[in-house]
């Protein structure tokens, strides 16, 4: 007898849902990280991200002074947008015919749904690594990049400036930017000097940037750099599986994602460096992941069902994170 639709769903979710995140998650270095120190489910008309810039009134004091207790005004929380994403699963009448019964429909579902994990980390990385070519924005269907995150006004390319993240804008507020370092081009790549600006521009005490991503071609040309020293990098449990070296304790992570184009330009060629203890990834809690039930359209001889997620990547405090541009990584200097 043939399989209803509700069959279609039920295995579905049997077999491939409740793993489908760590499938998504595992295929992407930034991803895993994020999911490692755990996703923030969350509803409600927009995601509402608290702040970590500001201290509170305090400090020394001699006996019998009064304390400041005066109300301190700062913004505490910014404000983001739910972005969504889905991946279509198309079964045709063929397929189905073909493979009658619960274990044929398994099989044609093992292969649909590595297809849709594979399309669904294609989507959400190239979207956390694209900047568009008028910028960072702060609004539409895609999730923020990290550069609409990162970039300062200086570096911004965005049209007209100043532009906003989390409702914020950068020129209103200096903090609300991360740490932006220009390599110049002519072959100033990535290598230890150029990364060590940017690392003394994020570190702060204990609080340090805790990965680096980088284009295949950056990772390469940083190894080529190190060369005599590759003996000493060692292989973390979180990258096990990745492309990766060792800068200054962390790892540094290739990412075909990342822009690198073989041009110098504040548009392509960026090496990012990290902070994600002030980097969260949101997810809706009633749409992380969900299966919208397999149908039938009118006019084919298919049914169809959606793997749907709603989320954005959103920041406590940007400037504890920092981003490396305008290098040409295949003329690198060593």
């Amino acid at each position: 007898m043939a399989l209803t639709y509700d069959n279609i769903t039920a295995i579905t979710r049997k077999y491939w849902l409740k793993q489908f995140p760590d499938l998504v998650n595992n295929q992407s270095i930034l991803l895993k990280k994020l999911a490692a120190k755990g996703t923030k489910p969350e509803s409600g008309a927009s995601i509402i991200q608290p702040l970590m810039y500001a201290n509170l009134n305090g400090g020394d004091y001699s006996p019998y002074a009064t304390f400041d207790i005066s109300g301190k005004e700062i913004i505490s929380a910014a404000n983001f947008n739910w972005k969504y994403y889905q991946v279509s699963i198309v079964l045709s009448r063929d397929e189905l015919l073909k493979n009658a019964g619960p274990e044929g429909v398994k099989k044609v579902m093992d292969a649909k749904m590595t297809m849709a994990k594979n399309t669904m980390v294609k989507n959400l990385s190239t979207d956390l690594f694209a900047l568009g070519s008028t910028g960072p924005t702060d609004s539409g269907s895609k999730l923020h990049c990290l550069d609409t995150m990162l970039d300062d006004v200086a570096h911004s390319l965005a049209s007209p400036t100043p532009y906003t993240y989390g409702g914020l804008i950068k020129t209103d507020y200096s903090w609300w930017a991360g740490k932006c370092r220009d390599g110049g081009g002519d072959g100033n790549g990535p290598v230890h000097y150029y990364l060590n600006l940017l690392y003394g521009d994020v570190v702060d005490g204990s609080t340090r940037p805790n990965l680096v991503i980088g284009h295949n071609n950056s990772l390469t040309s940083f190894i080529s750099s190190q060369q005599a020293y590759q003996r000493y990098m060692k292989q973390d449990n979180m990258d096990a599986g990745f492309m990766s070296a060792e800068f200054n304790g962390m790892p540094f992570v290739a990412d075909l994602n990342v822009s690198d184009t073989g041009t110098t330009t504040e548009a392509s060629n960026r090496v990012y460096m990290l902070n994600t203890d002030f980097i969260d990834l949101i997810t809706h809690r009633d749409e992380n992941y969900r299966l919208e039930p397999f149908a039938k359209p009118v006019d084919q001889a298919v049914i169809v069902g959606h793997i749907m997620w709603a989320g954005e990547l959103t920041s406590s405090d940007p400037s504890r994170s920092g981003v490396f541009e305008n290098f040409d990584s295949l003329a690198i200097a060593v």
